[in-house]
């Protein structure tokens, strides 16, 4: 294993070949050659230089690597619970969302049970909701104007920041995600 004083020694002895490459000439046969020749000979240092890295890298790489493989069977199965309870907390979180909406709209126009409208907790305790960007989903093609129709998914969600609001064919939502909640 090298020292710091040797790898500060090779790294600067390394960054003067480097200067020289930079530097030579290459327009004759010979300069060529000798270009050439030179080449191989990096390519041995080179070589012995990944060798030095590798002896210090692989026992830590295949340390890690056990100490993955060995724990795997504990992270896992939490990994899991996590990724689908979460899932599972977005989508009951979005359908209570668009029933508070439905029940909304239903009553929009009529002003006495819109003062008696109570607007739902919608992130479960120690959550909060996390608006991502406006997402769309095709619900009929016909009506696509001619320049999505190849379902330009860049050119949509360039046009829904800009503040486009509806495309015929097209139907958006907003993709809710829970994140822990800030103290």
């Amino acid at each position: 294993m090298g020292s710091d004083k040797e790898i500060a020694k090779l790294t600067e002895e390394h960054n003067t070949i480097l200067a020289e490459c930079k530097t030579l000439p290459l327009d004759t046969a010979e300069q060529r050659d000798f270009a050439a020749t030179y080449l191989l000979e990096l390519r041995s240092l080179l070589d012995n230089a990944e060798g030095m890295r590798a002896a210090v890298a692989d026992p830590i790489y295949k340390a890690w690597k056990n100490a993955r493989e060995q724990y795997a069977p504990v992270i896992t199965p939490l990994q899991e619970a996590c990724t689908w309870l979460k899932t599972s907390l977005e989508a009951a979180t979005a359908k209570a969302l668009k029933q508070a909406e439905e029940e909304l709209e239903k009553i929009a126009h009529d002003t006495e049970a819109l003062a008696k409208f109570e607007v739902p907790d919608a992130a479960p305790k120690g959550m909060s909701l996390r608006s991502s960007r406006v997402k769309y989903r095709v619900v009929d093609e016909s009506l696509i104007p001619r320049k999505y129709l190849t379902v330009n998914h860049a050119l949509i969600q360039r046009e829904i920041g800009e503040g486009v609001e509806e495309i015929p064919g097209l139907e958006f939502y907003r993709d809710t995600q829970l994140q822990k909640a800030r103290s």
